[in-house]
């Protein structure tokens, strides 16, 4: 969007703006994340398919339970941010169908009691993928290490 457009927007629009642009580039993340999980356990059997299992490799079986973590961890995020969405859109139909109109605390107020537990679960998701991420590098890199020192 060019600059002279968000001088044109007010708070809310500027607001709304940057919420759907951090939402999608968190969705984006997300598949970028999942993507590299998959590719590292692809990369890890082509690299280790002919192999004998030894004692040494379970930094290795580590670092694949991690990239699983994240993969199952994206996934689940992914399905909750769509829960989250059509729970939203549900509360917003129901609203139309009030016979009385409800005041904006009252709104929030029921958003928070339907919709919170729901993104404060989701929250921790993005994080907990993050730390698996390095925590599964880090094992990765102690396998190769090990593998390198016990030739």
């Amino acid at each position: 969007m060019p600059i002279f457009a968000y001088l044109c927007m007010t708070n809310e629009e500027l607001h709304n703006e940057a919420r759907e642009s951090y939402r999608a580039q968190h969705i984006k993340y997300t598949y970028y994340i999942i993507a590299l999980s998959v590719a590292a356990i692809a990369f890890t059997v082509h690299q280790t398919f002919e192999l004998k299992i030894k004692i040494t490799q379970i930094p290795l079986g580590l670092a694949i339970s991690c990239w699983i973590f994240i993969i199952y961890n994206g996934l689940s995020f992914l399905q909750g941010n769509l829960k989250f969405l059509a729970d939203n859109i549900l509360l917003f139909e129901m609203l139309k169908q009030l016979p009385y109109a409800m005041d904006n605390q009252e709104v929030s107020k029921l958003f928070l009691e339907t919709l919170g537990p729901l993104s404060k679960r989701n929250e921790k998701k993005p994080k907990m993928q993050l730390y698996s991420f390095y925590l599964a590098i880090i094992f990765f890199i102690s396998w190769r290490v090990i593998e390198m020192i016990s030739i």
